[in-house]
């Protein structure tokens, strides 16, 4: 059962599941900001992929590339949430203690 959750918890981290253990989960979403000239690629997991830049949206000043950077994953995070809801990221579990504890208690 420990080793259960032991490779449980390395998949999780992995971004490969969700909490529960599905591993189907669609593998990304995409938001779009400055009339789609920038795109943002977000894992299920929560953690940003990839940025994709229309040449053209250099040309604008460093803060609103920022802002329209933040709508990007803004929207991408939403799409996550809305395809899969399950995976999420919520509350901050501190994987690196779980697995810590779990290993302490299957090797004493």
């Amino acid at each position: 059962m420990l080793s259960e959750s032991r490779r449980m918890l390395e998949q999780m981290r992995a971004g490969r599941t969700d909490a529960a253990g599905n591993e189907n989960l669609p593998a990304q979403a995409v938001g779009h900001a400055a009339d789609g000239k920038v795109r943002a690629v977000v894992g299920t997991g929560g953690r940003i992929d990839r940025f994709e830049l229309d040449p053209r949206v250099m040309r604008l000043a460093s803060r609103e590339l920022a802002e329209q950077l933040t709508t990007a994953v803004n929207v991408a995070l939403d799409q996550v949430r809305v395809q899969a809801p399950e995976a999420a990221p919520t509350d901050a579990i501190d994987t690196e203690a779980l697995t810590a504890s779990v290993k302490d208690l299957q090797d004493p």
